[in-house]
């Protein structure tokens, strides 16, 4: 399988991460760009470690994904909730960090974000529920911390990753 990471160009085998140091913002938007939606691969942004992460996702991914999704609408729909998902999508917060969650749920502030096909942190309230599939990476709590999804606010952070699903 090959192995390509260039501006112009991602392309991973499935269940591959990399890691790449010393980066800046505009070099995550130039990757970002690079995808172009697809879907098949997932690059996180930490300004505060200057890290880009990418990820591949393993066959299974999206199966489990679409399991836990259809999980919390079942339970949204019996407390009989409004609410709007989205997933995958690119949540980024210019200059600080970016992430991929597999999926995300807007609950309490649903009627901000209805039908938009981008979500602008800088205009939009953070998503109340993102959820991570860490088969192949390990999610890192600090990211979704800075882009204030309110699920991760007043937890403490971990200085070991802990592999699983939070």
């Amino acid at each position: 399988m090959v192995l390509t990471v260039s501006p112009e160009r991602i392309q991973l085998p499935p269940g591959s991460t990399v890691t790449l140091h010393y980066q800046t913002w505009d070099d995550y938007e130039t990757l970002l760009a690079s995808c172009r939606d697809d879907a098949a691969v997932k690059i996180r942004f930490n300004a505060h470690t200057q890290q880009i992460s990418i990820m591949a996702p393993m066959a299974g991914h999206g199966r489990r994904i679409d399991t836990l999704v259809d999980l919390v609408k079942a339970l949204l729909r019996h407390q009989g909730r409004d609410w709007d998902s989205s997933h995958p999508v690119t949540l980024k917060r210019p200059q600080e960090a970016g992430a991929e969650p597999d999926a995300c749920f807007y609950i309490q502030n649903w009627q901000a974000v209805l039908g938009k096909e981008r979500i602008d942190l800088t205009t939009e309230p953070p998503p109340d529920l993102a959820i991570e599939m860490d088969l192949t990476s390990v999610t890192e709590l600090e990211v979704y911390l800075v882009l204030a999804v309110p699920e991760v606010q007043g937890k403490r952070i971990l200085t070991q990753p802990q592999r699983g699903l939070w």
